[in-house]
């Protein structure tokens, strides 16, 4: 972790990794400007509750690819870095066998770490979304404005019924 800490403050020195107990957390996300993360679902829960604007970075396991699928589909205000925004990648497809997957993702990580112009572009938007002055207001139908950060469980009971509505029946 102290090696990922030490790249990302020399990527942006507004970037900060490391890991906390929930309750932290959760107060540090609310004093974000913005929120950098993978695709999972707690996160992408408290970050909408928040009304944190947040960019999903590059996915790694197989199943951070297909949520980001979808949660494009769900999210249109947040934005999204995918592996088809760098030439001679892509998301891995849906129902391939899991060691497959596995195996794609690792190669995929690999090729992208040996990869100065790839890596270049990443830098690039990271910046440019974490330079912004505004952010678009994160919506999706109507969301309750009593939601409060409290947990991806109760975020999640505010939502689930808007969520299912919009997912579309095959990702």
């Amino acid at each position: 972790m102290k090696n990922v800490q030490k790249r990302a403050r020399n990527l942006d020195h507004r970037i900060e990794i490391g890991a906390s107990y929930h309750k932290d957390f959760l107060k540090e996300l609310s004093s974000c400007k913005s929120l950098l993360t993978v695709p999972g679902m707690s996160i992408v829960y408290e970050a909408f509750a928040g009304k944190i604007p947040l960019m999903f970075i590059l996915p790694l396991n197989y199943s951070q690819h297909r949520q980001l699928i979808a949660y494009k589909k769900i999210f249109k205000s947040f934005e999204y870095l995918s592996w088809e925004d760098f030439k001679g990648y892509k998301t891995l497809p849906r129902k391939i066998p899991e060691e497959k997957a596995i195996n794609e993702a690792i190669n995929m990580g690999k090729h992208f770490f040996n990869d100065t112009h790839a890596r270049i572009k990443f830098r690039e938007e990271v910046t440019r979304f974490l330079s912004k002055r505004e952010y678009k207001i994160m919506t999706i139908n109507n969301l309750n404005q009593k939601v409060k950060i409290d947990g991806a469980k109760k975020i999640a009971e505010n939502l689930i019924e808007e969520i299912l509505q919009r997912i579309p029946k095959r990702l």
